[in-house]
């Protein structure tokens, strides 16, 4: 297989984060940006949390609700959206789980190893 070719199915590929609850993250970094697959059990929430980067979220199997700042969305199955840097934010999975691709840039240079939790996040008190 090509150096620069994954598959979504691969749980070992990437470089592993454990992200909140047993939120499991495989990252993989290109120059100038970073992408990971998310992968949460049934009604698993994540931590609200902004960051400096642009960040891109597509749910490529399951639910969840988007929070977004104050506000709450259901999301399913083929739906996508964008969160703008600086932009307080989290999702929870709902009863079918959720395995979520975000796409960030500029470059998470903080997820470039493996590691736990959001990386240099700051988290809503």
């Amino acid at each position: 297989m090509s150096e620069d070719l994954f598959s979504v199915h691969d749980l070992n590929s990437g470089i592993a984060r454990a992200l909140n609850n047993g939120i499991k993250g495989q990252v993989y970094h290109g120059d100038q940006s970073t992408f990971m697959i998310a992968r949460f059990g049934p009604n698993m929430p994540g931590r609200i949390h902004k960051h400096p980067h642009e960040q891109w979220h597509f749910v490529l199997e399951g639910s969840c609700t988007r929070v977004h700042e104050d506000e709450e969305v259901a999301c399913k199955q083929g739906d996508f959206w964008v969160t703008l840097g600086d932009t307080m934010h989290t999702v929870v999975a709902g009863d079918d789980g959720l395995v979520l691709l975000d796409f960030f840039a500029p470059a998470r240079d903080d997820y470039r190893q493996a590691g736990e939790g959001f990386g240099n996040a700051d988290y809503k008190q």
